[in-house]
């Protein structure tokens, strides 16, 4: 998760890049990577919107791009909120001290 949150916003930066400039296979490339990255999670709004990018760099068509580069970075968001809020959690759980058992009682 650390990983995926550390390096999304890089390959979202590549997507960007590429609609701006008006580059299918430049966006096909870095859609198909954040797609594979974010697939991992079973976000499957995130993957379909990275799908939809993908598509449009490989037919060449990249009239909605821009909407479809707002919609990835929405869902992104979204993903991104949520796998902050379970690492949290998780490092929570790490850090909090264990309560000793209670000495068993002698009868």
């Amino acid at each position: 998760m650390r990983t995926f949150l550390a390096d999304y916003p890089v390959q979202l930066g590549r997507i960007r890049e590429a609609v701006e400039a008006g580059d299918p296979p430049a966006l096909r490339r870095a859609a198909h990577a954040l797609k594979g990255a974010v697939s991992n999670f079973a976000a499957a709004s995130a993957t379909r919107a990275a799908l939809r990018l993908q598509e449009m760099g490989d037919r060449g068509e990249l009239a909605r791009a821009a909407a479809g580069l707002a919609r990835l970075e929405r869902e992104l968001g979204a993903v991104a909120a949520e796998l902050t809020r379970l690492a949290g959690r998780g490092a929570e759980k790490a850090r909090a001290p264990r309560r000793p058992s209670a000495p068993a009682r002698r009868r």
